[in-house]
């Protein structure tokens, strides 16, 4: 099965022949407001909202990202993506043993303390 693959030169690492171009434009949207979240818990929430997306295709995704990015010399963009690697793997984890509303409770109660007068 031939997939039409996505042109390079949009300022991203996706590049004809990738395997999985679609997920790496999911991949890349997800860091992207990752990275524009104003706060911790935002950030959780925006994991959340996104946690049925994190099969495998969209892990071999980044990892791909990563891998390229190594291959430019991209040391900080490793580690991010790393990172985050390893964070998505974690709330799969929990999401799939039931612990999704769990998560948002938790999401919930360090807002709360944050808007705590006495946190701080």
């Amino acid at each position: 099965m031939n997939r039409p693959q996505s042109p390079a030169g949009n300022g991203s690492d996706t590049h004809p022949g990738d395997r999985h171009p679609d997920k790496k434009r999911e991949v890349e949207s997800l860091i992207s407001e990752l990275e524009r979240s104003p706060s911790v818990e935002s950030t959780g929430a925006i994991v959340l909202s996104h946690v049925a997306d994190y099969d495998d295709e969209f892990f071999d995704a980044l990892t791909e990202l990563a891998a390229s990015s190594k291959a430019r010399g991209r040391s900080a963009r490793v580690q991010t993506l790393e990172a985050i690697q390893d964070y998505l793997r974690y709330v799969s984890r929990r999401a799939r043993a039931g612990q999704t509303g769990r998560m948002r409770a938790e999401l919930a109660a360090g807002a709360a303390a944050d808007a705590s007068p006495d946190s701080g």
